[in-house]
């Protein structure tokens, strides 16, 4: 095998993290895109009875769905590098819906451009802003390592673990 070449496990790996990316970018796309059409056809008067929620179940989330592919793939493949967490979907998650129903509430048909703007915004943020410290220790411990038959000085523990420097 040469270096470039990858193995069937590889592939099917590959393969099944696109597939979860498209899913949860559409997914994700459409209940941004139906609340956010939603909340701005409410807003700007055309009120939110029966009629306003159909059309934000097909229009919002269809243009959710087309703008959520493109917005998910580039902020999960080009801004994240395949490196996220929960809480990192979470944020750019509920950011995008909460900035996008916003946006839409203040400008109306046209943050439906604005909100994959905001979207990958706020992939930049995750990606960029520190980690939060643990909330048990502000500082790492060293560690040392005790020899087998010896407790630790101060009575430390039994023999062969670690205790903090």
């Amino acid at each position: 095998m040469t270096a470039t070449s990858a193995r069937p496990g590889e592939i099917l790996h590959s393969l099944l993290e696109l597939a979860a990316v498209l899913a949860v970018s559409i997914l994700a796309g459409m209940l941004i895109g139906f609340l956010q059409h939603y909340v701005s056809f409410g807003v700007w008067g055309y009120g939110f009875g029966k009629g306003a929620f159909w059309l934000a179940r097909h229009e919002g989330a269809g243009a959710g769905a087309v703008f959520g592919i493109p917005t998910g793939l580039l902020a999960y493949y080009g801004i994240l590098k395949r490196r996220v967490t929960g809480r990192q979907v979470a944020i750019i998650g509920l950011g995008s819906l909460v900035g996008g129903c916003a946006v839409g509430a203040a400008i109306f048909w046209p943050s439906a451009f604005v909100t994959p703007v905001l979207t990958i915004l706020l992939a930049w943020q995750v990606r960029v802003s520190p980690r939060p410290l643990s909330r048990t220790s502000v500082t790492p411990q060293k560690r040392v390592w005790l020899p087998r038959n010896e407790e630790a000085p101060g009575g430390f523990g039994p023999a062969g673990r670690t205790r903090a420097a």
